[in-house]
Order: structure tokens, then sequence, then C-alpha cells
């Protein structure tokens, strides 16, 4: 793979027993097989920089069966929600003794691309054992001009599917020559078929530039042809919600001074060695204690303008604001997941629920706070003489003052620029009477 410049690959009929994640070379293989037997088999298999990409944007991965697997990646430059979901596929053979099991592979395929999202591009790609057969006027949006072979059983249902999702059949677009479109040979009989297939939304068929079998690719044992896709598709470097939220966790020039370093080891000391606080077992007074250290450390090495409030903001009111923020990046989080639902069971609408709540909790203390604020700077006012305060025009307008001062320019007849204020009042006049 590495010679070929491969940075991705679907691999099927792998024989892992499980699921789980393995590194060999450079690569890692994400398998999911069969619990006990080494029967079947789908896997990813990921070049270190795809596997980055891969595990900053959220990790996603699915295990269904021994025949189905899921791979999510976010893309770049959209919105949140905009992912790229690989289902990687082994279909049972074309034999009639298989035909309940091609009915519920099928079933279950239709059920993932069911729960995926509609913001997702899906692609669909592995071994379909199915013929898909010539051109066919009737299904021209799903397939192209260049298909070759006889249609099978398979390749009824694989074809009913595609109709029913609206995917197109990639291989079929291309025209390569037969050769450079047969993905499966007979070790002895010479016998030579199209059974691999790359499945990808019809609206989305632009973006893939090339489909094409690799030659002398039978160095993997396999009677299979390595399939060789070119996709004009951006895959983000997001990186984590926590990682971004802690972007600027600390200041490094006050890690340097002797003075903040000091005052927070004095404060750890005094955290470490003084009574718990919260009563309970032992993770509740755990995390009590994590959290006071967490809290002696922004207090002594926050960057400097990271706590920027209005002076009327008070301190309930930045708790609630804190929670409001953490109650947003949980519900983030629980939407970048795999099925929207947290490790606890919550889901995305409680999370979103939960954070709505903390928002107006929130703003309804910051109207609460400014409400006190302008209420004390009057009756303060009011105490000390009223206009006749020497601060009375200040105070004024630190309440009532606008967010940005609005600029105009004043021309003459003219069209000169007036720059006095005495010529400013006088071109306004005359301007005032050749409009008049």
């Amino acid at each position: 793979m590495l010679a070929k410049n491969i940075k991705l690959c679907v691999v099927s009929e792998g024989h892992w027993v499980g699921c789980g994640i393995r590194q060999c070379d450079g690569y890692y293989i994400l398998y999911s097989g069969h619990e006990d037997r080494h029967t079947g088999g789908v896997g990813f298999i990921l070049h270190h920089s795809i596997y980055r990409l891969w595990w900053e944007g959220g990790k996603i991965w699915q295990h269904v069966s021994e025949r189905l697997a899921t791979l999510t990646f976010p893309l770049a430059g959209s919105a949140s929600k905009r992912k790229l979901t690989l289902v990687g596929v082994y279909a049972p053979t074309n034999d009639p003794k298989h035909r309940v099991e091609s009915e519920v592979f099928y079933e279950g395929l239709q059920r993932v691309i069911d729960d995926l999202p509609a913001s997702h591009l899906m692609m669909v790609l592995g071994d379909f054992n199915a013929r898909v057969g010539g051109f066919d006027e009737d299904l021209a949006k799903i397939m192209g001009r260049f298909g070759i072979d006889e249609l099978n059983e398979n390749g009824r249902r694989m074809m009913h599917l595609c109709a029913k999702n609206d995917l197109a059949v990639m291989g079929t677009f291309f025209p390569h020559k037969k050769a450079h479109k047969y993905t499966w040979e007979h070790a002895t009989a010479g016998r030579r078929f199209m059974i691999d297939h790359v499945l990808v939304p019809v609206k989305y068929k632009g973006c893939v530039k090339d489909w094409r079998t690799v030659q002398h690719s039978y160095h993997t044992n396999a009677d299979h042809r390595l399939v060789r896709m070119e996709v004009n598709i951006r895959i983000s470097l997001r990186r984590d919600l926590r990682r971004a939220a802690c972007k600027r966790l600390f200041d490094r020039k006050r890690c340097h001074d002797a003075a903040c370093v000091e005052a927070y080891q004095a404060a750890t000391q005094d955290i470490v060695f003084e009574e718990p606080k919260v009563a309970g077992d032992f993770q509740s007074r755990f995390d009590a204690f994590i959290q006071s250290i967490r809290d002696a450390f922004h207090t002594h090495f926050r960057p400097a303008g990271s706590n920027k409030r209005k002076s009327f903001v008070s301190d309930s009111s930045m708790d609630l604001i804190e929670q409001k923020r953490r109650a947003f990046l949980s519900w983030q989080q629980i939407s970048h997941r795999r099925g929207h639902v947290d490790y606890d069971g919550a889901t995305e609408v409680d999370a979103k629920g939960v954070y709505r709540v903390a928002a107006k909790k929130a703003k309804k203390s910051i109207h609460r706070d400014k409400s006190k604020w302008i209420e004390g700077l009057v009756t303060e006012l009011e105490n000390k003489g009223g206009a006749n305060h020497p601060d009375f025009f200040k105070r004024i307008r630190a309440i009532f003052a606008p967010k940005s001062k609005p600029s105009m320019t004043i021309r003459d007849n003219a069209g000169k620029l007036i720059m006095m204020m005495r010529g400013s009042l006088d071109g306004m006049n005359g301007g005032r009477g050749s409009l008049m």
C-alpha cells in the first residue's frame, strides 16, 4: 500500500475474531469480525496520517456484524454535523443456499443506511459478490455505460438497494479496459468478474475522479484485485472540543514568575493537607479534590484577559456562565458521537435541554445584576447632589452611551471637507439653505 500511495483501504473477508484496532508498519487496522469464528470480517486499513485525522475528528466507528462496519470522518470547511461515513461490506456469495443470508445482509445494510443522518456523505464499498451487467436505460441514473458481465441474483439485490437510496455504481462510469475492471479471477479456471463495488450517492458522484483495479496486486495472497478510487474530498483536521477549549489554558510568563509559582505551591499544599470538604464515597471526594487543584491553577496561571467581564456581573453570574459553557461543550460532544448518545445514556436532546436551561439562568442573572448596578448608580447620584455631582455626566454616559461612537464627515456646497467646528456649523446652515 505504501508503494501505491494508498492511505485508506477497505478489506473484506479478513477472518478476524471480534473487533478492535491493530497497528502494523505505520498503518492501523480497524477490524470487525465474528465473535468466535474465523469467518467473514470487514476492516479499514488507515495510514497513520489518516488515522490521526480520524482520531482527532471524534474516533467514530461502528462494529455492526462480521459483514458490516462503518467509519466516520469530519469534512473540512463544513458545519459541525457534516461528515463522511464509509460503510465497509462483505456480502454472501451468489449461491442458492445463501439466499436467506443474503436477504438478512441487505436488510441490515439498509438499516445502517437509514440510521445515518441526511447530512452525512456516505460511501458503501467492499465485496458485494454481485455482477451488475451492462448498461440499462431504466437504470441510467445509478449505472453508467461501461458495465461488464451478466446480471446475477446478488446484482439484482444490489441494484434494488441503489435505486432505493439513489446510489451510483461507480465502476460502471469510467471507460477503462476490461482488464482494469475485473476485480476477481478464479485461480485455475481463469474466469474473471467485477464483483467488488463502490456505491456513492448520485448527487456526489462528481467527487469521484477515477475508478480502476490495480494490476499485479496478487501478492496479497487473495484472488481479488485491489480497487483504487480517487476522490476529491477534504477531510478536516478538527481538534477535539476539549483540546480546543484548553487551547489557552495557562500563561507561560506567569509560569516563570517566582511569586506566582510560590503562591500556587502554597495553595496546592493547603488543598492536599486540609480535610475534605465533600462528604461521600471515594470517587466524589476525589473529583472534588481534582476540581480544587484545577481552580487553584486557573487562579494563578490564567492568561491575561481570559476572564474579561463587565463591572456589574457578579460572581454568581460568572458561575452560571461557566455552567452554560460546560453544558454547551457536553451538548457538542454528544452531537459528534456516533448514535448521538453519551456514555451515561444521555441523548443529544437531553444535553441540548440542559444547555438551554443554563443559558436562560445565566441571561436572567446578568440582567438582574445590571438592573442592580444601574439602580445603585442612580441612588448614588441622588444622594450626592444629582446634576451637581462632578461625575454626573460620566455616570450617565456609562449607562446610556452607545458601544461605538458614530463618525460623520461634513462637506460644503463645493464638496470640500470641512475640518473646523465653526465651518461645520456654517456648512450645515448653508447646506440646509441650498436644499430648501
